[in-house]
């Protein structure tokens, strides 16, 4: 496995196959090196991953019944798209008298922050490494893309979604006006301060120690004007890299490197 890769704990999650001959989730499970189970075993697997009735795919808890689904149209994300110029992420990528810029976000995850970025009119392309995330991600997309609000197409539209690890990819990818980070991964935990669909998603992914190194280094080589990095309010800068300026937002804030 790749060196700070995100890894899937295999041991956790299965795909769920919808009936014995379901072909495309016997396909998927291949692809994720995972289990395919017909139903539910507590023995084998504590999490799902599956699709509903519309084919959409999620993952799912059986036993504390949560789940987790990546969803654009989710009405309270919906308001930030419609708003999306208030947004501090926005104010910090923007650059002055370049209403059309490209934006690369190397760190995907959910996707909101690109998601948020291409509704500002911006250009993005997303780099998400774990391969788990990514068939989710793309799913999502996939769904923002025929839905029938006009708005969320049109987002679609501006984004594109690549698959592997930016320390290595980003430089066989064109440079960008704008490179932006987001090496943020919430405790692994559980407790009231931390959403559930955010503490589904940590006990499927583990992060590795040093998962960012050298990506800082390496978005500001593949930068045109400057690389963002979003940080919580109070943690260290990025590597130890005092950044140009900041812009504090409600609970993070956005460090800003020039290049």
């Amino acid at each position: 496995m790749p060196n700070g890769a995100l890894m899937i704990e295999s041991s956790r999650l299965a795909v769920l196959l919808a009936r014995s001959d379901d072909l495309p989730g016997r396909q998927l499970a291949e692809d994720l090196s995972l289990p395919a189970l017909e139903q539910v075993d507590s023995e084998r697997a504590e999490l799902y991953l599956c699709r509903d009735a519309l084919g959409h795919l999620h993952v799912e808890d059986a036993i504390e019944g949560t789940r987790l689904q990546f969803d654009f149209s989710e009405p309270s994300f919906l308001y930030r798209l419609q708003r999306v110029q208030h947004e501090a992420l926005v104010r910090a990528v923007r650059v002055r008298g370049e209403p059309e810029i490209h934006v690369i976000d190397a760190t995907a995850g959910l996707g909101q922050d690109a998601f948020l970025l291409a509704a500002a009119g911006f250009r993005v392309t997303m780099i998400e490494r774990s391969a788990l995330v990514h068939v989710m991600l793309q799913d999502a997309l996939q769904r923002a893309a025929e839905h029938e609000l006009a708005l969320l197409r049109d987002v679609v539209s501006r984004t594109r979604l690549c698959r592997g690890d930016s320390v290595t990819l980003l430089p066989e990818l064109e440079p960008a006006d704008v490179v932006y980070l987001d090496p943020m991964f919430p405790e692994r935990r559980k407790s009231a301060r931390v959403r559930k669909h955010m503490y589904l998603l940590q006990r499927l992914l583990h992060a590795e120690a040093g998962e960012h190194e050298g990506l800082l280094a390496v978005a500001r080589s593949r930068a045109r004007r400057k690389v963002v990095v979003k940080r919580p309010r109070n943690a260290p800068p990025l590597d130890g890299e005092r950044p140009t300026s900041r812009l504090e937002g409600r609970s993070n804030r956005f460090d800003v490197h020039a290049v």
